[in-house]
């Protein structure tokens, strides 16, 4: 499928600037439309400059932290921007996170300023008051009931001067800073410069095609870079972003025909929910021109009946926050030759991408087709952690490499193909064991609807595989029939010895499973489980 690949202006590189020339250029054209509230994008960098404005006025500086916490909302992008016109920066936190792990990491962000949804404030003045101390706090959404003297966001935002201070920076300023879920202590605080943030505007440019008419749905978290990283590319283009506080998938539905949706990013699990939906079928989808999915493993069934039922372009990304987003895409081409097993790859670096598969044992670059641990190096990679530790700087190599700590092998047309977490790796009987590899076995089965495979303590082999699976509702399938199901297809030693039967399984709001967590209640002296 061949369309046309708008660019946007050249001259844009940081988030401030790229609000600034759209608000210049077309300043009526919609920018975010949110629980039925449009935004222009002169309206939109109006309230930017008085939040700029309010903040300078806080006592917030260039390189100042400044935290918002909440579902995605507009005024979670009339912070990040606002923040960033006057140079500082403004963290999107993850509002699932519990009151004591929110206070942990704007403690260590050394926040002076936050913007809370009203029922999280409530949570937080309940179960860590002390966050509330020493800084400007105001609240979002209905009034909490224990706001107490706090200013509601809007009010403050409403009686600023709308001055843009001008702030313009350079490539190597910090744009962003995401907290990634980290598996032990604390999560890493991940700087992503205004060159890292270009580097995916300009890879938004090839692959997603986003152009000014481009009507982008937002459903992915804020606090995620799947969230801002696609939200951002959007504003780079001028497009208008249809941003959805959850994801509700008939009212996903419903906006596509509404709103004419042309460009949709989400999870596998969003994207099967979606399929299942009786709606689905009597939904007009003409006016999508780009699917992409990424963040977990994509179930072929699901992937064979999207492509069935869809005539726009599917693209998968990989990618995660170090890399501010995507840097491999398997493209629609790809999805659609009909080529054995090429949907299970994570597809082919993007230009100006170079990847290394490398033995975790000699550091040495492994043949093709070896499993190895991927390493990358471009300009969208990292420029480093807020509060470096000796740990988290192992991540970097010498040369500009980044190790990603994914185990996956190159085949010898340069497809990737990811095996697993190099840390969720099972060694079972001195046999390396990715348990990635046998849930999309598992996922073969009619009868199932998710599966995660874990190590578990063994006596005789040192641990082995257990499957955790949901069954696909109104399906009966036993423990026994998905281990012979898997023991036809892959070597036995990597075929579950147990399985177990879950009503559901815990994603994070990316949509992956966080292993540690699954482990954690067979490993009762902690050690595979914090791994």
């Amino acid at each position: 499928m061949t369309r046309t690949r708008m660019a946007t202006p050249e001259t844009v590189i940081s988030p401030a600037e790229m609000l600034r020339e759209h608000a210049r250029r077309r300043p009526d054209h919609v920018a975010l439309v949110c629980r039925g509230e449009e935004l222009t994008y002169g309206r939109l960098d109006e309230r930017a400059s008085r939040v700029a404005d309010g903040l300078r006025a806080a006592g917030l500086r260039t390189g100042s932290r400044a935290v918002v916490i909440g579902k995605n909302s507009n005024e979670h992008f009339e912070l990040v921007l606002g923040a960033a016109k006057l140079g500082a920066v403004c963290i999107d936190l993850n509002w699932r996170l519990s009151p004591s792990e929110i206070e942990t990491i704007v403690d260590d962000a050394e926040a002076s300023f936050v913007v809370v949804d009203g029922d999280v404030l409530d949570s937080i003045a309940e179960r860590a008051p002390s966050l509330l101390d020493g800084r400007t706090v105001l609240w979002t959404g209905p009034r909490p009931e224990r706001a107490g003297d706090l200013e509601a966001y809007a009010a403050w935002r409403d009686r600023q001067d709308a001055v843009d201070p001008g702030f313009r920076g350079d490539e190597t300023d910090v744009a962003f800073q995401f907290y990634t879920s980290g598996t032990t202590g604390l999560p890493k605080g991940v700087l992503l410069s205004n060159r890292n943030n270009w580097g995916y505007v300009e890879i938004s440019r090839r692959f997603y095609a986003f152009h000014p008419e481009a009507v982008i749905l937002v459903a992915m978290p804020l606090f995620h870079i799947g969230g801002m990283g696609w939200s951002m590319a959007g504003i780079s283009a001028g497009a208008t972003l249809v941003v959805m506080p959850d994801v509700d998938l008939p009212e996903l539905l419903t906006l596509v025909e509404e709103r004419r949706l042309t460009h949709i990013l989400l999870t596998p699990v969003s994207i099967g929910g979606l399929l299942r939906i009786p709606e689905y079928e009597k939904t007009d989808l003409s006016s999508l021109e780009v699917i992409v999915y990424g963040s977990a493993p994509m179930p072929e069934p699901v992937l064979e009946r999207l492509i069935e039922t869809t005539s726009c372009e599917i693209l998968q990304g990989y990618g995660m926050t170090e890399t501010t987003g995507a840097f491999a895409f398997l493209s629609d081409d790809d999805h659609r030759s009909g080529r054995p097993g090429i949907l299970q790859s994570a597809g082919r670096p993007a230009p100006g991408v170079e990847v290394r598969i490398v033995s975790p044992a000699t550091g040495l670059d492994v043949a093709t087709g070896e499993v190895g641990e991927i390493w990358v190096r471009s300009a969208n990679v990292t420029i480093g952690y807020w509060h470096p530790t000796e740990e988290s700087g192992a991540s970097f190599v010498d040369g500009g490499w980044f190790r990603t700590g994914d185990g996956g092998y190159r085949d010898d047309e340069g497809y990737l193909f990811l095996c697993d977490r190099v840390k969720d790796m099972i060694i079972s009987g001195g046999e390396n064991i990715y348990p990635a590899e046998v849930e999309r076995v598992l996922m073969t089965h009619p009868a199932v609807l998710e599966a995660a495979v874990i190590g578990i303590p063994s006596d005789r082999w040192g641990e082995t595989p257990l499957a955790l699976v949901v069954p696909v509702p109104g399906r009966q399938v036993t423990g026994d029939e998905l281990i012979e199901h898997c023991r036809g297809r892959i070597a036995h030693f990597k075929c579950p010895t147990r399985v177990e039967l879950r009503d559901r399984l815990e994603r994070n709001p990316s949509g992956k499973f966080q292993k540690h967590l699954l482990r954690a209640s067979y490993w009762s002296d902690g050690r595979r489980a914090s791994s």
